[in-house]
């Protein structure tokens, strides 16, 4: 007998060391946020924190043109990061030219359908879950069975 999808999920997700990853996505996604405030407004949407570790920040730049700024703005913006007792570990910025990913898919494009034991492996996952606006997203996917005429909800 084999274990069910949802088992194996819920084991995944309590893993010690996904939770110590998302913890970290989450400190960083926090920390990009308070930094965007001190950018300047255009900026904001090509730089985003990478990572903060030993006092020193990396910050992605989508282009050469905003890591250049980033540059040229570091000292003023350490400055201001003394002032911030969140942000006065902060000794050093980095910036590295990294453009966006862009998604393969194109908006619009119809998501090919999943076969009837698939569905029925998702929708177990989505019913194990505990966050009401995942378990949406999973049962909205787990609606795409091949063989269906009907729209998935």
């Amino acid at each position: 007998m084999t274990t069910p999808p949802s088992k194996k999920i819920t084991a995944y997700l309590q893993n010690e060391e996904l939770q110590f990853v998302l913890a970290k996505a989450k400190k960083l996604a926090e920390l990009n946020q308070k930094i965007a405030t001190y950018l300047d407004p255009h900026l904001r949407l090509h730089c985003q924190v990478a990572n903060l570790e030993r006092g020193r920040l990396v910050l992605l730049a989508a282009n050469g043109a905003a890591a250049t700024y980033l540059r040229f703005q570091s000292a003023e913006l350490l400055k201001q990061f003394q002032q911030d007792p969140a942000l006065q570990s902060i000794r050093e910025i980095h910036c590295i030219v990294r453009p966006p990913l862009t998604s393969a898919a194109t908006p619009g494009t119809q998501m090919k359908p999943l076969s009837p034991q698939a569905a029925q492996s998702v929708k177990e996952i989505a019913q194990s879950l505990d966050d009401p606006r995942l378990r949406k997203i999973m049962e909205k996917i787990a609606g795409h069975v091949a063989g269906s005429k009907l729209p998935p909800k």
